[in-house]
Protein backbone atom coordinates (compact mmCIF):
# COMPACT_ATOMS: atom_id res chain seq x y z
CA UNK A 1 0.00 0.00 0.00
CA UNK A 2 1.35 3.43 -0.95
CA UNK A 3 1.14 6.23 1.62
CA UNK A 4 0.56 8.86 -1.03
CA UNK A 5 -2.16 6.73 -2.51
CA UNK A 6 -3.76 6.24 0.90
CA UNK A 7 -3.66 9.79 2.24
CA UNK A 8 -3.69 11.90 -0.96
CA UNK A 9 -6.34 14.62 -1.15
CA UNK A 10 -7.78 13.22 -4.34
CA UNK A 11 -8.16 9.82 -2.75
CA UNK A 12 -9.77 11.29 0.35
CA UNK A 13 -12.34 12.88 -1.94
CA UNK A 14 -12.66 9.59 -3.76
CA UNK A 15 -13.26 7.74 -0.50
CA UNK A 16 -15.90 10.27 0.53
CA UNK A 17 -17.66 10.65 -2.79
CA UNK A 18 -19.98 7.73 -2.03
CA UNK A 19 -21.46 9.60 0.95
CA UNK A 20 -24.37 11.75 -0.14
CA UNK A 21 -27.26 13.34 1.65
CA UNK A 22 -29.63 11.15 -0.32
CA UNK A 23 -27.82 7.94 0.62
CA UNK A 24 -27.80 8.95 4.28
CA UNK A 25 -31.52 9.74 4.26
CA UNK A 26 -32.30 6.46 2.53
CA UNK A 27 -30.13 4.50 5.00
CA UNK A 28 -27.86 3.23 2.23
CA UNK A 29 -24.56 4.45 3.60
CA UNK A 30 -22.08 1.68 2.80
CA UNK A 31 -18.38 1.99 3.53
CA UNK A 32 -15.73 -0.67 3.41
CA UNK A 33 -13.36 -0.91 6.42
CA UNK A 34 -10.56 0.94 4.61
CA UNK A 35 -12.86 3.83 3.65
CA UNK A 36 -14.32 4.00 7.13
CA UNK A 37 -10.85 4.18 8.71
CA UNK A 38 -9.81 7.06 6.45
CA UNK A 39 -13.09 8.87 7.16
CA UNK A 40 -12.68 8.54 10.92
CA UNK A 41 -9.08 9.77 10.82
CA UNK A 42 -10.02 12.67 8.54
CA UNK A 43 -12.83 13.83 10.85
CA UNK A 44 -10.61 13.34 13.91
CA UNK A 45 -7.94 15.59 12.39
CA UNK A 46 -10.52 18.31 11.69
CA UNK A 47 -11.91 18.04 15.20
CA UNK A 48 -8.43 18.22 16.71
CA UNK A 49 -7.70 21.39 14.74
CA UNK A 50 -10.88 23.19 15.79
CA UNK A 51 -10.45 22.07 19.39
CA UNK A 52 -6.92 23.39 19.75
CA UNK A 53 -7.10 26.44 17.45
CA UNK A 54 -8.61 28.80 20.08
CA UNK A 55 -5.89 27.93 22.57
CA UNK A 56 -3.11 28.60 20.08
CA UNK A 57 -4.81 31.83 19.00
CA UNK A 58 -5.00 33.01 22.58
CA UNK A 59 -1.31 32.38 23.08
CA UNK A 60 -0.39 34.35 19.95
CA UNK A 61 -2.51 37.45 20.78
CA UNK A 62 -0.13 40.39 21.37
CA UNK A 63 -0.23 42.06 24.78
CA UNK A 64 -1.61 45.60 25.02
CA UNK A 65 0.82 48.38 26.05
CA UNK A 66 0.62 49.34 29.70
CA UNK A 67 -0.19 52.90 30.76
CA UNK A 68 -0.34 54.68 34.09
CA UNK A 69 -3.63 55.48 35.80
CA UNK A 70 -3.53 59.24 35.05
CA UNK A 71 -3.32 59.06 31.22
CA UNK A 72 -1.76 57.48 28.18
CA UNK A 73 1.75 58.45 29.19
CA UNK A 74 4.00 55.39 29.55
CA UNK A 75 6.02 54.75 32.69
CA UNK A 76 9.70 55.54 32.44
CA UNK A 77 11.83 52.47 31.90
CA UNK A 78 13.92 51.32 34.81
CA UNK A 79 17.62 50.78 34.23
CA UNK A 80 18.31 47.12 33.32
CA UNK A 81 20.11 45.48 36.20
CA UNK A 82 20.27 41.92 37.49
CA UNK A 83 17.89 42.76 40.34
CA UNK A 84 15.33 44.45 38.04
CA UNK A 85 15.43 41.50 35.62
CA UNK A 86 14.81 39.07 38.47
CA UNK A 87 11.94 41.24 39.69
CA UNK A 88 10.30 41.26 36.25
CA UNK A 89 10.56 37.48 35.93
CA UNK A 90 8.98 37.02 39.35
CA UNK A 91 6.10 39.32 38.41
CA UNK A 92 5.52 37.44 35.14
CA UNK A 93 5.50 34.12 36.95
CA UNK A 94 3.07 35.47 39.54
CA UNK A 95 0.70 36.77 36.86
CA UNK A 96 0.78 33.42 35.02
CA UNK A 97 -0.06 31.54 38.20
CA UNK A 98 -2.97 33.90 38.95
CA UNK A 99 -4.28 33.58 35.40
CA UNK A 100 -4.08 29.78 35.52
CA UNK A 101 -5.89 29.75 38.88
CA UNK A 102 -8.68 31.97 37.56
CA UNK A 103 -9.09 29.83 34.44
CA UNK A 104 -9.32 26.67 36.53
CA UNK A 105 -12.04 28.24 38.69
CA UNK A 106 -14.24 29.42 35.81
CA UNK A 107 -13.55 26.40 33.59
CA UNK A 108 -11.95 28.32 30.70
CA UNK A 109 -8.45 26.95 31.04
CA UNK A 110 -6.77 26.17 27.73
CA UNK A 111 -5.49 22.63 27.19
CA UNK A 112 -1.96 23.35 28.40
CA UNK A 113 -1.43 19.62 28.94
CA UNK A 114 -1.44 18.95 25.19
CA UNK A 115 1.51 16.83 24.20
CA UNK A 116 2.64 14.73 21.29
CA UNK A 117 5.30 12.08 21.08
CA UNK A 118 6.49 9.61 18.46
CA UNK A 119 6.75 5.89 19.06
CA UNK A 120 8.13 3.17 16.86
CA UNK A 121 9.90 -0.13 16.53
CA UNK A 122 12.02 -2.03 14.04
CA UNK A 123 12.29 -5.80 14.20
CA UNK A 124 14.15 -8.14 11.90
CA UNK A 125 14.22 -11.94 12.17
CA UNK A 126 15.88 -14.62 10.08
CA UNK A 127 14.38 -18.12 10.15
CA UNK A 128 15.44 -21.44 8.70
CA UNK A 129 13.16 -24.47 8.50
CA UNK A 130 14.11 -27.92 7.26
CA UNK A 131 11.99 -30.98 6.64
CA UNK A 132 8.60 -29.47 7.43
CA UNK A 133 6.91 -32.51 5.84
CA UNK A 134 9.01 -34.91 8.02
CA UNK A 135 10.80 -36.57 5.11
CA UNK A 136 14.17 -35.77 3.50
CA UNK A 137 12.99 -37.37 0.27
CA UNK A 138 11.38 -34.04 -0.66
CA UNK A 139 13.48 -30.88 -0.55
CA UNK A 140 11.55 -28.40 1.62
CA UNK A 141 14.25 -26.24 3.12
CA UNK A 142 13.19 -22.63 3.74
CA UNK A 143 15.43 -19.63 4.46
CA UNK A 144 13.72 -16.28 4.86
CA UNK A 145 14.09 -12.93 6.61
CA UNK A 146 11.26 -10.87 8.06
CA UNK A 147 11.34 -7.11 8.60
CA UNK A 148 8.65 -5.23 10.52
CA UNK A 149 8.64 -1.46 11.09
CA UNK A 150 6.11 0.54 13.08
CA UNK A 151 5.79 4.30 13.51
CA UNK A 152 3.20 5.88 15.77
CA UNK A 153 2.01 9.24 17.08
CA UNK A 154 0.60 9.47 20.61
CA UNK A 155 -1.23 12.77 21.05
CA UNK A 156 -2.82 14.04 24.27
CA UNK A 157 -5.16 16.95 23.55
CA UNK A 158 -6.08 17.30 27.22
CA UNK A 159 -5.54 15.22 30.31
CA UNK A 160 -8.62 13.21 29.29
CA UNK A 161 -8.75 13.25 25.47
CA UNK A 162 -6.15 11.77 23.18
CA UNK A 163 -5.57 9.69 20.08
CA UNK A 164 -3.00 7.20 18.88
CA UNK A 165 -2.06 6.40 15.28
CA UNK A 166 0.43 3.71 14.26
CA UNK A 167 1.44 2.53 10.80
CA UNK A 168 2.99 -0.88 10.18
CA UNK A 169 5.17 -1.98 7.28
CA UNK A 170 5.89 -5.72 6.95
CA UNK A 171 8.46 -7.11 4.53
CA UNK A 172 9.51 -10.62 3.58
CA UNK A 173 12.73 -11.72 1.87
CA UNK A 174 13.63 -15.24 0.81
CA UNK A 175 11.88 -18.50 0.00
CA UNK A 176 8.13 -18.62 0.71
CA UNK A 177 7.15 -20.98 3.51
CA UNK A 178 4.14 -23.24 3.65
CA UNK A 179 1.27 -21.10 5.05
CA UNK A 180 0.12 -24.14 7.02
CA UNK A 181 2.86 -23.46 9.58
CA UNK A 182 3.38 -19.71 9.24
CA UNK A 183 0.11 -18.26 7.89
CA UNK A 184 0.36 -14.89 6.17
CA UNK A 185 3.11 -13.56 8.42
CA UNK A 186 5.47 -13.15 5.48
CA UNK A 187 3.19 -10.87 3.42
CA UNK A 188 4.49 -7.52 2.18
CA UNK A 189 1.99 -4.99 3.53
CA UNK A 190 1.75 -1.37 4.59
CA UNK A 191 -1.32 -0.63 6.65
CA UNK A 192 -2.79 1.23 9.59
CA UNK A 193 -1.95 -1.04 12.53
CA UNK A 194 -3.58 1.03 15.28
CA UNK A 195 -5.75 4.12 15.21
CA UNK A 196 -8.04 4.97 18.09
CA UNK A 197 -9.43 7.85 20.15
CA UNK A 198 -9.18 7.63 23.95
CA UNK A 199 -11.34 9.25 26.61
CA UNK A 200 -9.45 8.76 29.86
CA UNK A 201 -11.10 8.63 33.25
CA UNK A 202 -9.55 9.91 36.52
CA UNK A 203 -10.09 6.55 38.20
CA UNK A 204 -7.74 3.69 38.88
CA UNK A 205 -4.02 3.81 39.43
CA UNK A 206 -1.59 6.08 37.64
CA UNK A 207 -0.67 4.50 34.32
CA UNK A 208 2.90 4.37 33.04
CA UNK A 209 1.97 2.67 29.73
CA UNK A 210 -0.84 2.96 27.20
CA UNK A 211 -2.28 -0.47 27.98
CA UNK A 212 -2.61 0.47 31.67
CA UNK A 213 -4.81 3.56 31.21
CA UNK A 214 -8.40 3.68 32.44
CA UNK A 215 -11.08 4.93 30.06
CA UNK A 216 -12.91 4.42 26.77
CA UNK A 217 -11.03 3.50 23.60
CA UNK A 218 -12.68 3.61 20.17
CA UNK A 219 -10.98 2.44 16.99
CA UNK A 220 -8.37 -0.06 15.84
CA UNK A 221 -6.35 -1.33 18.79
CA UNK A 222 -4.53 -4.27 20.35
CA UNK A 223 -6.31 -6.46 22.90
CA UNK A 224 -4.16 -8.68 25.14
CA UNK A 225 -5.73 -10.53 28.05
CA UNK A 226 -4.12 -12.88 30.56
CA UNK A 227 -1.60 -15.23 28.96
CA UNK A 228 -3.11 -14.58 25.52
CA UNK A 229 -4.26 -18.18 25.13
CA UNK A 230 -7.65 -16.87 24.00
CA UNK A 231 -7.00 -13.27 22.89
CA UNK A 232 -3.67 -11.64 22.05
CA UNK A 233 -1.84 -9.45 19.55
CA UNK A 234 0.19 -12.38 18.09
CA UNK A 235 3.40 -10.38 18.51
CA UNK A 236 5.51 -13.17 16.99
CA UNK A 237 3.83 -12.66 13.62
CA UNK A 238 5.27 -10.17 11.19
CA UNK A 239 1.92 -8.37 10.83
CA UNK A 240 0.49 -8.62 14.35
CA UNK A 241 -3.20 -8.54 15.21
CA UNK A 242 -5.52 -5.65 16.07
CA UNK A 243 -9.26 -5.25 16.55
CA UNK A 244 -11.71 -2.58 15.36
CA UNK A 245 -13.44 -2.20 18.71
CA UNK A 246 -15.25 -0.08 21.24
CA UNK A 247 -13.65 -0.78 24.59
CA UNK A 248 -13.76 0.27 28.24
CA UNK A 249 -10.95 -0.58 30.62
CA UNK A 250 -10.56 0.04 34.36
CA UNK A 251 -7.14 -0.55 35.90
CA UNK A 252 -7.05 -0.14 39.68
CA UNK A 253 -4.61 -1.24 42.35
CA UNK A 254 -6.60 -4.36 43.25
CA UNK A 255 -9.17 -4.69 40.48
CA UNK A 256 -8.93 -4.81 36.69
CA UNK A 257 -11.95 -4.85 34.39
CA UNK A 258 -12.06 -4.92 30.60
CA UNK A 259 -15.05 -5.10 28.30
CA UNK A 260 -15.19 -4.72 24.52
CA UNK A 261 -17.20 -5.16 21.34
CA UNK A 262 -15.30 -5.74 18.09
CA UNK A 263 -16.37 -6.25 14.49
CA UNK A 264 -13.73 -8.27 12.71
CA UNK A 265 -15.13 -8.51 9.18
CA UNK A 266 -17.59 -5.74 8.34
CA UNK A 267 -20.21 -6.29 5.65
CA UNK A 268 -22.26 -3.07 5.61
CA UNK A 269 -24.63 -4.34 2.96
CA UNK A 270 -25.50 -7.45 5.01
CA UNK A 271 -24.94 -6.97 8.71
CA UNK A 272 -25.78 -10.61 9.44
CA UNK A 273 -22.47 -11.55 7.81
CA UNK A 274 -20.33 -9.59 10.28
CA UNK A 275 -17.87 -11.39 12.50
CA UNK A 276 -18.57 -10.14 16.02
CA UNK A 277 -16.35 -10.63 19.03
CA UNK A 278 -17.32 -9.33 22.48
CA UNK A 279 -16.62 -10.11 26.11
CA UNK A 280 -15.78 -9.06 29.63
CA UNK A 281 -12.63 -9.80 31.64
CA UNK A 282 -12.18 -9.27 35.39
CA UNK A 283 -8.99 -9.68 37.40
CA UNK A 284 -8.46 -9.47 41.17
CA UNK A 285 -4.94 -8.47 42.27
CA UNK A 286 -5.49 -7.83 45.96
CA UNK A 287 -2.73 -10.13 47.25
CA UNK A 288 0.92 -9.47 46.51
CA UNK A 289 2.22 -11.38 43.46
CA UNK A 290 -1.17 -13.11 43.08
CA UNK A 291 -3.81 -12.73 40.37
CA UNK A 292 -7.18 -14.44 39.81
CA UNK A 293 -9.17 -13.84 36.59
CA UNK A 294 -12.69 -14.58 35.39
CA UNK A 295 -13.92 -13.93 31.86
CA UNK A 296 -16.70 -14.46 29.34
CA UNK A 297 -16.30 -14.24 25.55
CA UNK A 298 -18.79 -14.34 22.70
CA UNK A 299 -17.91 -14.89 19.03
CA UNK A 300 -20.35 -15.02 16.15
CA UNK A 301 -18.87 -15.63 12.73
CA UNK A 302 -21.57 -14.67 10.26
CA UNK A 303 -19.16 -14.62 7.34
CA UNK A 304 -18.13 -18.25 7.84
CA UNK A 305 -20.60 -21.06 7.19
CA UNK A 306 -19.88 -24.59 8.38
CA UNK A 307 -21.38 -27.96 7.61
CA UNK A 308 -22.32 -30.40 10.34
CA UNK A 309 -19.68 -32.97 11.23
CA UNK A 310 -22.02 -35.77 10.12
CA UNK A 311 -22.38 -34.22 6.63
CA UNK A 312 -18.63 -33.70 6.33
CA UNK A 313 -17.95 -37.28 7.41
CA UNK A 314 -20.41 -38.85 4.96
CA UNK A 315 -19.26 -36.70 2.05
CA UNK A 316 -15.60 -37.60 2.72
CA UNK A 317 -16.30 -41.26 1.90
CA UNK A 318 -15.32 -42.60 -1.56
CA UNK A 319 -17.74 -41.68 -4.31
CA UNK A 320 -19.91 -38.62 -4.98
CA UNK A 321 -21.38 -36.58 -2.11
CA UNK A 322 -24.37 -38.35 -0.58
CA UNK A 323 -25.67 -35.58 1.68
CA UNK A 324 -26.37 -31.96 0.64
CA UNK A 325 -24.48 -29.36 2.67
CA UNK A 326 -26.33 -27.92 5.67
CA UNK A 327 -24.50 -24.66 6.19
CA UNK A 328 -24.92 -22.43 9.23
CA UNK A 329 -23.05 -19.81 11.26
CA UNK A 330 -20.68 -20.23 14.17
CA UNK A 331 -21.72 -19.03 17.62
CA UNK A 332 -19.25 -19.83 20.38
CA UNK A 333 -19.58 -18.82 24.05
CA UNK A 334 -16.60 -19.20 26.39
CA UNK A 335 -16.48 -19.08 30.17
CA UNK A 336 -13.02 -19.16 31.71
CA UNK A 337 -10.91 -18.61 34.80
CA UNK A 338 -7.19 -18.13 35.34
CA UNK A 339 -4.81 -17.97 38.31
CA UNK A 340 -1.22 -16.75 38.26
CA UNK A 341 1.31 -15.92 40.97
CA UNK A 342 4.24 -16.89 43.11
CA UNK A 343 4.87 -17.70 46.74
CA UNK A 344 8.27 -16.70 48.07
CA UNK A 345 10.05 -18.78 50.67
CA UNK A 346 13.51 -18.63 52.18
CA UNK A 347 15.78 -18.40 49.15
CA UNK A 348 13.24 -20.06 46.82
CA UNK A 349 10.05 -19.11 44.99
CA UNK A 350 7.15 -21.35 44.01
CA UNK A 351 5.41 -20.26 40.80
CA UNK A 352 2.06 -21.35 39.44
CA UNK A 353 -0.15 -20.63 36.47
CA UNK A 354 -3.42 -22.33 35.54
CA UNK A 355 -6.30 -21.66 33.17
CA UNK A 356 -9.58 -23.50 32.58
CA UNK A 357 -12.25 -22.86 29.94
CA UNK A 358 -15.63 -24.33 28.99
CA UNK A 359 -17.33 -23.63 25.67
CA UNK A 360 -20.85 -24.05 24.30
CA UNK A 361 -22.88 -22.76 21.37
CA UNK A 362 -23.41 -23.80 17.75
CA UNK A 363 -20.71 -24.97 15.35
CA UNK A 364 -22.76 -24.63 12.22
CA UNK A 365 -25.86 -26.80 12.70
CA UNK A 366 -24.11 -28.86 15.41
CA UNK A 367 -24.22 -28.21 19.14
CA UNK A 368 -20.88 -27.29 20.68
CA UNK A 369 -19.47 -28.59 23.94
CA UNK A 370 -15.73 -28.33 24.62
CA UNK A 371 -13.24 -27.70 27.40
CA UNK A 372 -9.51 -27.10 27.96
CA UNK A 373 -7.05 -26.80 30.83
CA UNK A 374 -3.50 -25.39 31.06
CA UNK A 375 -1.09 -25.59 34.00
CA UNK A 376 2.48 -24.52 34.67
CA UNK A 377 4.23 -25.10 38.02
CA UNK A 378 7.70 -23.82 38.80
CA UNK A 379 10.45 -23.69 41.38
CA UNK A 380 13.03 -20.88 41.30
CA UNK A 381 16.17 -20.89 43.47
CA UNK A 382 16.58 -17.16 44.10
CA UNK A 383 19.88 -17.13 46.00
CA UNK A 384 21.77 -19.49 43.67
CA UNK A 385 24.15 -18.44 40.91
CA UNK A 386 22.26 -17.54 37.70
CA UNK A 387 18.94 -18.14 39.51
CA UNK A 388 18.02 -21.58 38.10
CA UNK A 389 14.32 -22.29 37.62
CA UNK A 390 12.48 -25.54 36.85
CA UNK A 391 8.95 -25.78 35.39
CA UNK A 392 6.44 -28.54 34.74
CA UNK A 393 3.90 -27.95 31.95
CA UNK A 394 0.63 -29.76 31.24
CA UNK A 395 -1.87 -28.60 28.62
CA UNK A 396 -4.95 -30.40 27.36
CA UNK A 397 -7.78 -29.39 25.02
CA UNK A 398 -10.72 -31.59 24.10
CA UNK A 399 -11.20 -33.03 20.63
CA UNK A 400 -14.19 -34.46 18.85
CA UNK A 401 -14.78 -38.08 19.91
CA UNK A 402 -17.59 -39.04 17.53
CA UNK A 403 -18.03 -37.65 14.01
CA UNK A 404 -21.63 -38.93 13.86
CA UNK A 405 -23.22 -37.48 17.02
CA UNK A 406 -23.58 -33.87 15.72
CA UNK A 407 -21.88 -32.51 18.85
CA UNK A 408 -18.74 -30.48 18.17
CA UNK A 409 -16.23 -31.12 20.99
CA UNK A 410 -13.12 -29.46 19.56
CA UNK A 411 -11.98 -26.36 21.48
CA UNK A 412 -12.11 -23.06 19.61
CA UNK A 413 -9.61 -20.37 20.64
CA UNK A 414 -10.69 -17.22 18.73
CA UNK A 415 -7.57 -15.00 18.51
CA UNK A 416 -4.71 -16.58 20.49
CA UNK A 417 -0.96 -16.07 20.71
CA UNK A 418 0.09 -19.73 20.55
CA UNK A 419 3.79 -19.43 19.81
CA UNK A 420 4.94 -19.05 23.40
CA UNK A 421 2.83 -21.88 24.86
CA UNK A 422 2.91 -25.04 22.73
CA UNK A 423 6.46 -25.31 21.43
CA UNK A 424 8.47 -22.83 19.39
CA UNK A 425 8.00 -24.74 16.13
CA UNK A 426 4.26 -23.88 16.02
CA UNK A 427 3.09 -27.41 15.26
CA UNK A 428 0.32 -27.28 17.88
CA UNK A 429 -2.49 -25.14 19.23
CA UNK A 430 -4.87 -25.48 22.18
CA UNK A 431 -7.16 -27.82 20.21
CA UNK A 432 -7.44 -31.64 20.41
CA UNK A 433 -4.08 -32.00 22.15
CA UNK A 434 -2.28 -33.22 25.25
CA UNK A 435 1.08 -31.74 26.10
CA UNK A 436 3.51 -32.62 28.90
CA UNK A 437 6.73 -30.66 29.23
CA UNK A 438 9.71 -29.72 31.36
CA UNK A 439 11.49 -26.36 31.17
CA UNK A 440 14.84 -25.31 32.65
CA UNK A 441 15.96 -21.66 32.79
CA UNK A 442 19.17 -19.87 33.81
CA UNK A 443 19.23 -16.09 34.32
CA UNK A 444 22.78 -14.64 34.50
CA UNK A 445 21.44 -11.18 35.34
CA UNK A 446 18.14 -9.34 35.75
CA UNK A 447 17.48 -5.73 36.71
CA UNK A 448 13.81 -4.82 37.20
CA UNK A 449 14.43 -1.04 37.27
CA UNK A 450 16.17 -0.87 33.90
CA UNK A 451 14.37 -3.96 32.53
CA UNK A 452 17.70 -5.46 31.50
CA UNK A 453 17.79 -9.24 31.51
CA UNK A 454 19.57 -12.23 30.02
CA UNK A 455 18.41 -15.82 30.23
CA UNK A 456 18.89 -19.24 28.64
CA UNK A 457 16.03 -21.70 28.39
CA UNK A 458 15.81 -25.37 27.41
CA UNK A 459 12.48 -27.19 27.09
CA UNK A 460 11.29 -30.73 26.34
CA UNK A 461 7.68 -31.43 25.27
CA UNK A 462 5.80 -34.55 24.26
CA UNK A 463 2.54 -34.24 22.30
CA UNK A 464 -0.48 -36.51 21.87
CA UNK A 465 -3.85 -35.97 20.25
CA UNK A 466 -6.77 -35.96 22.67
CA UNK A 467 -8.97 -37.85 20.21
CA UNK A 468 -7.47 -39.93 17.42
CA UNK A 469 -10.44 -39.46 15.08
CA UNK A 470 -10.12 -35.65 15.26
CA UNK A 471 -7.45 -33.66 13.42
CA UNK A 472 -3.97 -32.48 14.32
CA UNK A 473 -4.15 -28.65 14.37
CA UNK A 474 -1.17 -26.35 13.87
CA UNK A 475 -0.54 -23.08 15.71
CA UNK A 476 -2.71 -21.26 13.16
CA UNK A 477 -5.58 -23.70 13.62
CA UNK A 478 -5.02 -25.29 10.19
CA UNK A 479 -5.32 -29.06 9.86
CA UNK A 480 -1.94 -30.78 9.43
CA UNK A 481 -3.32 -34.35 9.32
CA UNK A 482 -6.56 -36.19 10.01
CA UNK A 483 -7.41 -39.89 10.28
CA UNK A 484 -9.88 -41.57 7.92
CA UNK A 485 -13.21 -42.69 9.31
CA UNK A 486 -12.96 -46.32 10.42
CA UNK A 487 -9.14 -46.38 10.36
CA UNK A 488 -8.13 -48.90 13.06
CA UNK A 489 -5.42 -48.76 15.75
CA UNK A 490 -4.46 -45.08 15.54
CA UNK A 491 -1.65 -44.18 17.92
CA UNK A 492 -2.17 -40.62 19.22
CA UNK A 493 1.53 -39.99 19.98
CA UNK A 494 2.44 -37.27 17.48
CA UNK A 495 5.99 -36.47 18.55
CA UNK A 496 8.46 -34.78 20.87
CA UNK A 497 10.09 -31.37 20.67
CA UNK A 498 13.31 -29.90 22.05
CA UNK A 499 13.53 -26.09 22.27
CA UNK A 500 16.57 -23.95 23.10
CA UNK A 501 16.12 -20.21 23.56
CA UNK A 502 18.51 -17.33 24.32
CA UNK A 503 17.16 -13.87 25.24
CA UNK A 504 19.17 -10.74 25.96
CA UNK A 505 17.17 -7.61 26.82
CA UNK A 506 19.85 -4.96 26.40
CA UNK A 507 17.59 -2.06 27.32
CA UNK A 508 13.99 -1.40 28.24
CA UNK A 509 12.80 -1.59 24.65
CA UNK A 510 15.47 -3.61 22.82
CA UNK A 511 16.49 -7.25 22.69
CA UNK A 512 18.43 -9.89 20.81
CA UNK A 513 17.10 -13.44 20.80
CA UNK A 514 17.98 -16.72 19.12
CA UNK A 515 16.49 -20.19 19.16
CA UNK A 516 16.96 -23.72 17.88
CA UNK A 517 14.36 -26.53 17.87
CA UNK A 518 14.08 -30.17 16.80
CA UNK A 519 10.85 -32.11 16.39
CA UNK A 520 10.98 -35.91 16.60
CA UNK A 521 7.91 -37.41 14.85
CA UNK A 522 6.41 -40.59 16.34
CA UNK A 523 3.76 -43.20 15.52
CA UNK A 524 0.95 -40.86 14.46
CA UNK A 525 3.16 -39.19 11.82
CA UNK A 526 4.32 -42.54 10.38
CA UNK A 527 0.82 -43.06 8.96
CA UNK A 528 1.06 -40.34 6.32
CA UNK A 529 4.82 -40.14 5.61
CA UNK A 530 6.09 -41.77 2.45
CA UNK A 531 7.68 -45.11 3.35
CA UNK A 532 6.48 -44.94 6.95
CA UNK A 533 9.83 -43.67 8.26
CA UNK A 534 9.53 -39.97 9.22
CA UNK A 535 12.60 -37.78 9.65
CA UNK A 536 13.20 -35.05 12.20
CA UNK A 537 12.17 -31.46 11.52
CA UNK A 538 14.58 -28.60 12.36
CA UNK A 539 14.01 -24.89 12.92
CA UNK A 540 16.27 -21.99 13.97
CA UNK A 541 15.97 -18.20 14.19
CA UNK A 542 17.85 -15.02 15.15
CA UNK A 543 15.93 -11.83 16.01
CA UNK A 544 16.80 -8.21 16.78
CA UNK A 545 14.26 -5.67 18.07
CA UNK A 546 14.56 -1.95 18.84
CA UNK A 547 11.72 0.19 20.23
CA UNK A 548 11.56 3.93 20.91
Amino acid sequence: MNLARTFGISNVIKYLNGITIISILRGELMLKPQKLSILVLFLAAIGLFFFTAPAFAAEETPAEPTTDSEGDEEKPEEPLTLESLKKQLDEMKKKQEEMKKNQEEDGTQAPDSMSMKFTGSVRTRHERRENVDFTFRIDDRYDFTLLRSRLGIDAKVTDMVGCFLEMEDSRYFGQPIDPLYAPLHEADTLDLYQGYVSLLMPWGKKASKQDEETGFFIGRQEIMLGDERMVGNFEWSNVGRTFDAVRFRYNGKKHYFDTWYATMDENFDRRSNDTEFAGAYYSYRGAKDQEVDFYFMHRRDGDRTTESELTITLNSLPGPPVVPPDLSNLIVETLGTRADGQVKGQGVSFLYNAELIYQWGHWGPDRMKAWAVATKLGLCIDNATWTPAFYFVYNRASGDSDPFDMIHETVHTPYPTNHKHYGLMDFFSWRNMRQIGFVFRLTPFKDKKSNKEMYFEAAYYTFHLDESIDAWYSSSGAVIAKAFVGEPHINTHVGEELDFLFMWKMAKHSHISAGFSIFYPRDYVRRFVLGGHPDNSIWAFVEFLVKF
